[in-house]
């Protein structure tokens, strides 16, 4: 999951970066519109931090206004109790007052990223993946699949039997294609997956090509593979 956090303390960003890597968060932190505009396209979930006095009410408006679908969290100092009731109504998902504690600031983002829609939890045969936790287990046991597969099935996992066109898988893949097109680069991950997929004994066929449109995940185990 790709969490963008716009603050002016770059030690923030990195504190949250080094916090929140363990539970499957990628962190890419802004500290101007430009940033914050260019990330937000890629991103699971926003975190502003208004504890610095660069950050009002509005500026959370203005930027929930740039996405208003995508999870909001933010950082206020604490006892500030109109000024957390004031960025709520204006939009932000939940509040959380400084000093920090990152096992409640992880639940918090957990919390705003299911009530979003995305998806906890999928499980086929002994497989379990878990989209915000960025994890795969079969057995009970984690396995690690490669940086760009395990971004492609996080990415198709958060919105099951969901299309997610070849521009926006390409945007999670964080990859820049250069003799290859687009499509054909995705392609060739999406295939590396299915590969992946058989071998956890689930039907390389869960990942639906639809032509024209993109890519969605409907798990199927080897043995409901249609012909």
């Amino acid at each position: 999951m790709k969490l963008l956090v716009h603050t002016f303390d770059p030690l923030l960003g990195s504190h949250l970066a080094d916090a929140l890597s363990p539970a499957g968060f990628t962190v890419h932190a802004s500290s101007s519109l430009q940033q914050l505009t260019a990330y937000l396209a890629q991103a699971d979930a926003m975190l502003i931090d208004a504890s610095s006095a660069f950050v009002n009410t509005s500026t959370v408006l203005r930027f929930r206004n740039l996405n208003p679908t995508i999870p909001l969290l933010v950082i206020q100092a604490p006892d500030h109790v109109d000024y957390r009731i004031e960025t709520l109504i204006n939009g932000a998902d939940d509040c959380l007052s400084t000093p920090l504690d990152a096992r409640e600031l992880l639940a918090r983002l957990r919390t705003i990223l299911r009530r979003a829609g995305y998806q906890a939890e999928l499980r086929c045969g002994d497989t379990v993946i878990r989209p915000i936790a960025g994890e795969v287990h079969v057995r009970g046991s984690r396995v690690h699949l490669p940086e760009r597969e395990h971004a492609l099935l996080m990415a198709l996992a958060t919105r099951p039997n969901e299309i997610l066109s070849t521009s926006q898988l390409l945007e999670r893949l964080a990859v820049t294609p250069e003799r290859q097109r687009p499509a054909e680069t995705v392609h060739m991950y999406v295939s590396s997956l299915r590969r992946i997929l058989q071998r956890l004994n689930i039907d390389p066929h869960s990942i639906r090509n639809i032509r024209g449109q993109g890519y969605a995940l409907h798990l199927m185990p080897l043995r409901e593979r249609r012909r």
